[in-house]
Order: structure tokens, then C-alpha cells, then sequence
């Protein structure tokens, strides 16, 4: 018989079973979205922290860098990864002066690449650089950082590039 019902077992008539039974699904994706959006803020604000103890011509060369801006979409030079995770820093030529110093590698877990080649950076390669895990590529050439490589660099396990030409630094 065409549009018969079938028989089958009973709904249970328990109070709020019908509820539960036709509710939308949980899903979780909106708290993970929203983690992954406090997460790129705070990798964010480390990078604005970094901006801040440069000179006034490197801020400016940074301009696009602002707590009003999405890092992964408008500031220039940082790339981010499908998650929404900052993942590269790529500002070579662009006259950057100042330190490392100031800028909190671990609140970039997520950095596979870092170039800031050709530029006008100073002072030691701090050693909690070696902190980022998921480093493939660092391009640090054509500055002025001097003192000791770092030893902390032996643990970026995934670090294939690493240029560090026309430094003056030291190796123990």
C-alpha cells in the first residue's frame, strides 16, 4: 500500500523525549570558532607589542598593523593558516628597526615561517625563539643582531631554511 504508515516500535511518551528527540544538533564549532578568534587576537596583540618598541619609521611602515584590523586578512606581511592561526611573518626590505626583544615568540605557536631579512634589526636573537616547534623557515640575514646564536635553536626539530648571512654574530 503506497503512503501506508509502517508499524514500528512505540515513542517513548517520557516528558521530554519528543524534545530531545527532535532538537537541532549540539555542535561545538561556535566556541571553537570563537577560541580560534581570541586565540589570532592574542597572537596579535604580541605582534602590536612588537610594533610598539620599534621606532616611529618602522610603525609607520607598519601601519596596516592595528587593533581595529583582522591579522589573517588586513595587516601586511603576516599569513595565516586554514584554522585562522597566524602562521608567517614575511616583512624583508621594509626598513624595520628596533629588537626582538619585545616580541613573545610564545604567544606565536604557530609560526612555520619568520622572515625579516634585510632590514635594520639589532641586538641578540632572543632564545625563546626556540619555543617555535612548527618553524620551517627562518630568514634573519642583512640585519645587525650580534652576540651568540642562540643554543635554543637546535630545537626547532622542523626548521629546514635557516639564513643567518651578513650577521655579526657568534657561535659557542
Amino acid at each position: 500500500m503506497l503512503g501506508a504508515a509502517v508499524p514500528g516500535p512505540p515513542i517513548p511518551s517520557a516528558p521530554g523525549f519528543r524534545q530531545l528527540l527532535f532538537a537541532p544538533p549540539i555542535t561545538a564549532a561556535p566556541k571553537l570558532q570563537h577560541a580560534a578568534a581570541l586565540s589570532t587576537a592574542n597572537e596579535g596583540k604580541a605582534l602590536l607589542t612588537w610594533k610598539s618598541s620599534l621606532d616611529n619609521h618602522s610603525q609607520s611602515q607598519l601601519s596596516s598593523w592595528s587593533s581595529s584590523a583582522n591579522p589573517c586578512s588586513n595587516w601586511v606581511g603576516i599569513r595565516c593558516n586554514k584554522a585562522g592561526r597566524i602562521s608567517g611573518i614575511n616583512i624583508t626590505s621594509s626598513g624595520i628597526r628596533g629588537t626582538l626583544g619585545h616580541l613573545n615568540f610564545s604567544s606565536l605557536p604557530h609560526l612555520t615561517t619568520i622572515d625579516l631579512s634585510q632590514n635594520a634589526l639589532y641586538g641578540t636573537i632572543p632564545s625563546n625563539i626556540g619555543n617555535l616547534s612548527r618553524l620551517v623557515l627562518l630568514n634573519l640575514e642583512s640585519n645587525n643582531f650580534s652576540g651568540v646564536i642562540p643554543i635554543q635553536i637546535s630545537h626547532l626539530t622542523n626548521l629546514r631554511k635557516l639564513r643567518f648571512s651578513s650577521l655579526l654574530l657568534n657561535c659557542l
